[in-house]
């Protein structure tokens, strides 16, 4: 599939392109009728994307096959598209998309009657989906012409709509919808908050911390610099009492990958201009990890102009926990 400019699409298509993570999605999310014949187990993604070229930089769409329970041949073909903002022609593009599904399946030497189609929508908007999840309800009403309209119906998930409390549990999916819910709504610091037993449930498994990078780094490209402060300071608090430690992992790997502002990518450390970019890092990561940092620090961190110094500094100050004990250790460095 192709790369997705997004980064709303982009975090969708990560989190439920995972088949652990999307088996959990529909349990949770489809009515028991339709869940309850399937069996999860079979779930498996399907390479190919079926959306539109003129759309593949605006829309997602996630392709999973899976098997009735009780063992018959029947194969049932899940396609997951997500939406940030309503969209009323959805219908006719996931038409577009099940007619190319089908018309694969036949391809590949599938034959008639064709396998069923569960198309799913995920809608992260500010505001409630207005739309019907319908087909019918995109074509002009007219009761004479009613035989020839297609008939199907999508399953919309629309998360504005559904109360924190009714989503999942499981720490993976349920950081990441919480998450995606309250992005785009200033209320993303408490709704971390009230999720803390999610977040530090999430940092027990293997891949935790590398999950939880990716989250914020969803949010920092989403939110404006204001909102990021609080987030971090939220996410520290939510993942306590190891935050910090968590917290300063997170942004010590973000200077080595040269997230956020290009830090260190392409940057020639020898020359002046990398040793200044390396302390505007160190800055930048204090006022990530503390409410405030004072004028006079920052100041005298970048003043510091020998690149080893700067390393040196930064790996002391992994460990402080107050702004005051950062002081020390600046003052202790400057004075050598």
């Amino acid at each position: 599939m192709s790369t997705l400019a997004t980064p709303h699409d982009g975090f969708c298509k990560y989190v439920l392109g995972r088949t652990e993570q999307a088996g959990a999605f529909l349990a949770h999310f489809l009515p028991t009728a339709i869940v309850a014949p399937l069996d999860l187990a079979t779930l498996a993604p399907l390479p190919g994307s079926f959306v539109d070229q003129a759309l593949a930089n605006h829309h997602s769409d996630l392709l999973f096959s899976v098997t009735d329970k009780d063992g018959a041949p029947t194969l049932v073909y899940v396609l997951f598209e997500h939406k940030s903002e309503a969209d009323k022609k959805t219908p006719l593009q996931l038409l577009r998309y099940m007619e190319r599904i089908w018309d694969a399946h036949v391809k590949d030497g599938g034959s008639l009657p064709l396998p069923p189609i569960l198309p799913i929508v995920v809608h992260q908007g500010a505001a409630p989906w207005p739309f019907p999840p319908t087909f019918e309800s995109i074509v002009q009403a007219r009761s004479d012409f009613s035989l020839f309209v297609p008939k199907f119906a999508f399953h919309l998930v629309d998360l504005c709509r559904i109360n924190d409390a009714d989503l999942p549990t499981d720490p993976f999916l349920g950081v990441a919808l919480r998450v995606m819910k309250h992005v785009q709504l200033p209320d993303l610091p408490e709704a971390i908050a009230a999720a803390a037993i999610l977040f530090r449930a999430l940092l027990q498994r293997p891949t935790g911390l590398d999950f939880l990078k990716t989250v914020l780094k969803y949010i920092f490209n989403t939110t404006t610099t204001p909102r990021r402060k609080d987030v971090w300071t939220a996410l520290e608090h939510a993942v306590s009492p190891e935050g910090d430690k968590h917290m300063q992992t997170i942004a010590e790997s973000w200077v080595e990958e040269g997230f956020n502002k290009g830090i260190i990518e392409g940057m020639n450390l020898g020359r002046a201009e990398g040793v200044q970019e390396l302390a505007d890092t160190i800055v930048e990561v204090l006022e990530l990890r503390f409410s405030s940092v004072p004028l006079s620090l920052k100041e005298r961190i970048q003043k510091i102009g020998e690149l080893d110094a700067l390393k040196a500094l930064r790996r002391k100050l992994r460990d402080a926990s107050s702004v005051d004990e950062c002081e020390r250790i600046v003052s202790n460095e400057a004075s050598h």
